[in-house]
């Protein structure tokens, strides 16, 4: 996606994994958005709240089918039933894939990725009203602000936009 290199004097400019944003009031207004629905940003966003440390900040990338399928596959044959291997799962899977990955339904019934994907589902179901509503608040915080460069990293970054916990998933997501 193309990045917005504009430096308002008057208006706003806010990046974040969820919006990049910038508007000028004067002397002509204008307004440049790029907003993102991006289920893996959502997925990075649950795997922070719920404590994962070693989620790379920003914007989280979107995988490639095979890619999705790959790690869905390494996680099923270490860890259902698990399996003693080389390099622990957490070294072998990024971290938002984990969070689904274990909130998923477990069963060596069925194919795990057919799992997964009902709970990513299920996932993107109960999370896009929160992910919404960040959304507007960092639009509202933009337009509340005068002349100001905001940048986000991190969920954790927007504890005073949104309240984390109602953004937050329960789990199980099945």
């Amino acid at each position: 996606m193309p990045s917005l290199d504009v430096r308002p004097s008057g208006g706003c400019r806010i990046s974040s994994p969820w919006i990049d944003l910038a508007f000028e009031r004067r002397p002509v207004p204008w307004i440049r958005g790029i907003v993102r629905w991006n289920q893996r940003q959502l997925l990075a966003d649950q795997a922070v709240l719920a404590g994962a440390r070693n989620v790379p900040p920003g914007v989280a990338m979107p995988l490639r089918g095979s890619e999705y399928s790959h790690f869905a596959h390494e996680y099923e044959s270490s860890e259902i039933p698990p399996q003693p291997a080389a390099k622990s799962i957490e070294e072998r899977v990024p971290p938002d894939l984990l969070w689904l990955f274990r909130r998923a339904w477990q069963s060596t019934r069925g194919p795990f990725e057919g799992y997964v994907n009902a709970s990513m589902r299920k996932a993107t179901e109960k999370g896009a009203e929160g992910y919404t509503k960040l959304v507007i608040a960092l639009i509202d915080r933009c337009f509340a602000s005068d002349g100001a460069d905001i940048h986000y990293n991190s969920i954790l970054d927007t504890a005073d936009l949104i309240s984390l916990e109602q953004y937050k998933i329960d789990t199980p997501i099945r």
